[in-house]
């Protein structure tokens, strides 16, 4: 029918919305096959829903609309990929444990900051510029919040949700952000070499223990040994330059117990085997036979425990690590890089840190 005016004809909508309202929500919630419903909607569709279909469900909370239920249906339609099932595409994805967690934690951010009250991961990709805008807006450096977006589009569940115009200017916003990121890294970095002296550095590295310390078994002296020196092979050539792979490294009787997953410190040899690391889909897994010497020593550290340091967190291995060495993880790797780097190549060096010389020159 005709209407005098638009604002009639949204009032009429709106009344017709309203008197419907009830039955909208019936529908669509036995649409999307709901199997509970809050108090509060339940207080709301009983006189109109049918009794049976009305029985079968389960009545949650008090006065609460849950995120799942009907605010999310009635107002967005449905999911195409929860932020649950991001993280379960998330698990299936080949990196490590660590930056599973990382990703995970990223879902959280990002669907809470770009989605409102929408539950659907894809929305991220939506209104893209206003998405970058938003990110750009919230961080100082939102290269890793673009990364992530980036790898999660190129799973197939979620490509499909994505338009092609859109992944296009994600990706060029991404390189042009990392360009700049990396361009300050670069400036940062040679700045810090131009102050350091990372002999000087070195020498403290090696020299440092905690004063407290007369146990030549103490975990701290056992750490500061494996750091600065059984990253040498039995025959003193320099293997690896590490992060924290040892914070769940198992200790097994003889090789065939390991595998190629985890990482692994085999007794009778003496080798350690680090398959899982950061950049692993990169670079060959480490895998070498400490001296004699060192397999003694740590062979009595061990005894019959079945992990190295226990089965403990990334964290707590940086904070163990810290109170070994006196520096952090990234420090010590500088120091050591800058060290090694008198006495073998850059390419060399960069693959015992299991990264590109690109990278190693800008951030190290």
């Amino acid at each position: 029918m005709p209407y005098a005016n638009p604002e009639d004809k949204k009032a009429h909508n709106k009344a017709y919305h309203d008197e419907r309202k009830v039955a909208l929500m019936i529908a669509r919630l036995q649409k999307a096959g709901a199997t509970s419903i809050t108090q509060y909607t339940h207080d709301l569709i009983k006189d109109e829903a049918e009794p049976q279909w009305l029985s079968s469900l389960t009545i949650k909370g008090k006065n609460q609309v849950p995120e799942n239920e009907d605010k999310q249906v009635v107002r967005r339609g449905r999911v195409k990929v929860s932020p649950d099932r991001a993280k379960e595409l998330i698990d299936m994805l080949d990196i490590t444990a660590n930056t599973k967690k990382t990703y995970k934690s990223k879902v959280n951010t990002l669907v809470q900051l770009l989605c409102d009250k929408v539950k659907d991961f894809t929305c991220i990709y939506t209104k893209i510029n206003k998405k970058i805008a938003i990110l750009d807006r919230e961080y100082t450096n939102s290269t890793s919040y673009l990364g992530f977006m980036l790898k999660m589009s190129n799973i197939d569940e979620i490509a499909r949700h994505i338009p092609a115009q859109n992944k296009a200017i994600l990706l060029r916003k991404f390189q042009s952000t990392k360009q700049t990121t990396d361009t300050q890294a670069i400036e940062k970095t040679k700045e810090r070499n131009e102050n350091t002296d990372w002999q000087e550095e070195y020498k403290n590295l090696v020299d440092y223990a905690s004063d407290d310390i007369d146990d030549t078994f103490n975990e701290e002296v056992i750490i500061h040994h494996l750091y600065t020196e059984a990253i040498k092979d039995k025959n003193g050539v320099l293997k690896m330059i590490p992060r924290n792979y040892f914070f769940d490294m198992k200790v097994v009787q003889n090789q065939k117990q390991a595998n190629t997953i985890d990482n692994f410190y085999v007794k009778s040899s003496g080798t350690i085997i680090v398959n899982d690391f950061k950049t692993k889909k990169r670079h060959k897994p480490i895998k070498y036979q400490v001296s004699l010497d060192d397999k003694k020593y740590f062979n009595q550290f061990i005894g019959d425990k079945q992990y190295m340091f226990g089965n403990i967190s990334r964290e707590t291995m940086n904070e163990k690590i810290h109170k070994a060495l006196g520096v952090g993880v990234d420090d010590y790797r500088r120091i050591m890089r800058h060290r090694y780097l008198l006495k073998y190549s850059l390419e060399y060096v960069s693959e015992v840190m299991k990264h590109s010389p690109q990278v190693g020159e800008a951030y190290y």
